[in-house]
């Protein structure tokens, strides 16, 4: 108690100490901090992470931000899982459940600890009109993940396809993300999406008037002027205050940050490498694994009152996840063949995924964070019917090439042979 006064005297000064060393008698009959209600992590299932990491590697552009959602990713491989044999089957097992349990098990876990509703998901597979979807497929996929299925005209009216996308998406997200999908391709069977939402006010928010414009040192030795939110001394405020919340933890190199959301059900790590190079990150991302994520999560704050320097931020980001998956080892759900997909449908016509991406928007301010992200995959099937073409140049024609404004022909060629 000694060195933590001493500390809280260097921190806030002898009038605020005195204060609170009045007030110590009240701390010390505060209970011990309430356990977090916590499901068992699949600690073996490190998909997150490695998802991440080969979303960095494969990444058009490095220099950017990249903030993906793993678990929308997985919600969305799980909606397929059902619905795939021979060895794409097996490397979706390995990647989601490497311990032989059902994936639906955490997302069962995942919705018992969230009673305050900060965490929101939406599982949708719109199926085109023409598709005859296996019913033990459907059955499995809106039992396992409460995934609802929307028929969809992608073949008869593309158009009317794209609006019903995105209005879904649209209603999901509140509004955030309302053109998701730009088009749509007419031998498209099924696009499986799923959308999370999430809010959570700070435990203990930060003052706004003591939000100040301070220098952000980006990549490449470039400077921004960007608005950065203050928190003198959180760790004591916290505890005086706002029971038991987390501030600082230094784990060496990096330097990490816990804050807590109200509900003590999430929180936000921030991780600060310990120098501004392309190496420091790397190293960084090098060491990440769940299981040191974890344990960084269990450390306990320490004694100093930590300063606290946050910038705000908004960022939109849109990933291409085909080239991460691959790197995770899904090359088989790229590649047409009739066994990948050939329990999802009736007929077992061949089916690959030509489209595998995600938009996430991330949110910090001096009240909470938020974040919304929307995933979708998009599978292409020859069991549909083919548009028939309104005009096949197959046989020998004529060509004309025209003025038009004065009505003259300025070439006129007859084609028998467009190889010659």
């Amino acid at each position: 108690m000694r060195n933590f006064l001493d500390c809280f005297e260097s921190c806030i000064g002898r009038e605020e100490l005195k204060q609170s060393t009045e007030e110590k008698a009240t701390h010390r009959t505060l209970p011990p901090p309430p356990p977090i209600t916590e499901f068992t992590v699949n600690t073996e299932n490190n998909f997150a992470v490695e998802a991440f990491k080969a979303a960095l590697e494969t990444c058009r552009h490095p220099s950017k931000n990249l903030v993906i959602c793993p678990y929308s990713a997985e919600l969305v491989l799980a909606a397929l899982f059902p619905g795939t044999d021979g060895e794409l089957h097996a490397a979706l097992a390995q990647l989601l459940c490497p311990d032989g349990r059902s994936f639906s098990d955490l997302v069962t876990n995942l919705q018992a600890v969230n009673t305050d509703g900060a965490l929101n998901s939406a599982n949708a597979v719109f199926y085109d009109d023409h598709c005859r979807l296996a019913s033990q497929y459907r059955e499995t996929v809106e039992t396992s993940i409460q995934c609802g299925f929307i028929p969809t005209p992608f073949q008869d009216a593309p158009d009317r396809a794209v609006d019903i996308v995105n209005q879904f998406v649209a209603e999901k997200t509140e509004g955030k993300i309302t053109a998701f999908l730009t088009e749509s391709r007419p031998n498209a069977a099924l696009i499986l999406i799923n959308i999370i939402d999430f809010a959570g006010q700070w435990t203990a928010p930060f003052n706004p008037q003591d939000t100040k414009q301070n220098i952000f040192h980006c990549p490449g030795g470039v400077e921004k002027t960007v608005s950065f939110m203050k928190e003198e001394r959180a760790c004591i405020r916290h505890y005086n205050v706002l029971d038991y919340a987390r501030a600082v933890v230094e784990v060496g190199d990096p330097k990490i940050i816990v804050m807590d959301v109200k509900g003590r059900k999430f929180s936000v790590m921030i991780l600060l490498p310990a120098d501004n190079s392309a190496d420091g990150m790397r190293q960084l991302v090098e060491m990440l694994t769940i299981q040191r994520l974890l344990s960084w999560l269990k450390k306990s704050e320490p004694d100093c009152p930590p300063y606290i320097l946050l910038p705000k931020f908004r960022i939109r980001c849109s990933t291409d996840l085909i080239l991460t998956t691959m790197k995770l080892g899904l090359d088989q759900m790229y590649a047409p063949s009739a066994g990948n997909f050939s329990r999802m449908m009736d007929d077992g016509k061949e089916m690959k995924i030509d489209e595998f991406t995600q938009e996430v928007i991330l949110d910090l301010d001096e009240y909470g964070v938020k974040a919304t992200a929307v995933s979708a995959c998009r599978l292409v099937c020859h069991c549909l019917r083919e548009p028939q073409p309104d005009f096949v140049a197959d046989r020998p024609f004529l060509v004309v090439i025209w003025n038009e404004v004065v009505g003259v022909p300025v070439f006129i060629g007859q084609i028998n042979d467009p190889t010659e």
